[in-house]
């Protein structure tokens, strides 16, 4: 959104599963993308991002699911839901803040919560959130039985500006490997 009005939902549910990979013919990131950059006070807050599916969602090749803000309005927050999440090949997560509105909230869960296992794999994979002006960072939580990051993958909540950093919550159930 670029005015007063909050953007809207996007929403993805499957019966099994969810598949975003690649990039556009441009080199920039495919995948689902909320996005406000309205800049008079009171500018309406991005929309929120749902991902759901009954049994996995793969986010690889470079493609990423992002809510941010470069205005007052707050970024849309990140849902993704599955018994199987995995990040590769350069797949991210990511809800940022570069104004004075608050970067989104990213949740990584099961559909009965916990998720059975939340893979992120490979150098530029990673779930960030990040502020670089006043905006507060947003908070990352991920339930799962195990959680893995390997091959040089980033869990990230970072503030280059004023505005705090978010928090990040791992609940990992049996197994938290790096």
């Amino acid at each position: 959104t670029a005015s007063d009005g909050n953007g809207g939902l996007i929403t993805n549910n499957a019966r099994d599963t969810i598949s975003l990979s690649g990039r556009l013919s441009d080199g920039s990131p495919g995948g689902m993308l909320s996005q406000t950059t309205g800049s008079t006070p009171g500018s309406g807050a991005g929309g929120n991002i749902s991902l759901i599916a009954g049994q996995s969602i793969g986010i690889s090749d470079g493609s990423t699911v992002s809510a941010s803000t470069s205005g007052p309005g707050n970024a849309g927050n990140i849902l993704v839901k599955a018994n199987e999440i995995t990040l590769n090949g350069g797949g991210t997560i990511t809800a940022a803040s570069t104004g004075a509105g608050g970067a989104g909230i990213v949740t990584i869960q099961g559909i009965d919560s916990p998720a059975n296992s939340f893979l992120i794999d490979g150098a530029g994979s990673g779930v960030f959130t990040t502020t670089s002006d006043t905006g507060t960072g947003g908070n990352i939580t991920i339930d799962a039985n195990a959680v893995t990051l390997q091959n040089g993958a980033h869990l990230s909540s970072s503030s280059t500006g004023l505005g705090s950093t978010g928090n990040i919550q791992i609940n990992a159930g049996n197994q938290f490997a790096t």
